[in-house]
Order: C-alpha cells, then sequence, then structure tokens
C-alpha cells in the first residue's frame, strides 16, 4: 500500500530502552479509513496533527518545528494558514514568551 510521501513519518516508542521505527500502526489506521474518509482528508488530518506535534515540542518556534518536520520554513507557515492554527500557534508562542504578538507579526497578509 503506497501512502502520501508525508504519511510515512516514523511513529516511535520505547522498546526495552530503544526506540524503534515502526510504520506499521500508521499504516493500520490508514487501512481501516479506506472508504469512510477521502484520502485527501486522511492526509490533511495527519498533516494538522504533525504540525501541531512539532510545534508543541519546539515550543512554537516554527523553524524548529519546520526542522522537525523535514520541510521549510515557509511550508509549516502555509500548514499553520492552511489549517487555521494561526490564532492557536500564537497562544502557544504566549505561554513561552509571556507576551501577546500581534497576529499581522507573526504571518503578514501580503503574500
Amino acid at each position: 500500500m503506497n501512502l502520501p510521501k508525508l504519511a510515512l513519518v516514523p511513529l516511535r516508542r520505547p522498546v526495552d530502552s530503544q526506540e524503534t521505527t515502526d510504520h506499521s500502526l500508521l499504516i493500520e489506521a490508514a487501512r481501516r479509513e479506506v472508504g469512510r474518509v477521502d484520502m485527501t482528508e486522511l492526509t490533511d488530518i495527519l498533516r494538522e496533527a504533525m504540525v501541531r506535534e512539532a510545534l508543541e515540542r519546539a515550543d512554537g518556534n516554527i523553524t524548529h518545528a519546520s526542522d522537525l518536520l523535514g520541510i521549510s520554513r515557509q511550508a509549516v507557515q502555509q500548514l499553520i494558514r492552511r489549517f487555521e492554527l494561526v490564532e492557536w500557534h500564537q497562544s502557544l508562542r504566549c505561554q513561552e514568551t509571556g507576551e501577546a504578538r500581534p497576529l499581522g507579526q507573526l504571518f503578514p497578509l501580503s503574500r
């Protein structure tokens, strides 16, 4: 079964004090969704979850999150806008820094 590239990100779980990479959990979850959710929706769900997790691990730092995801900083910014995570990301950054930043300062609207 070929899954989209972004769906093949390793899941890590400790086994005997060592980490192992296992795609079988992800593949099994995808197989269960066939016929229930279209592939575009499923990959969007996965992408959003991965972006949220990377940003949480990176304490809201987009550059660090992009390194964790293996994509560009600009791609992370686009995904934040696509999944309407701007306010969530802002609140994450405010928790870390203790200061509020205007939304326009985070993501200028000019393209």
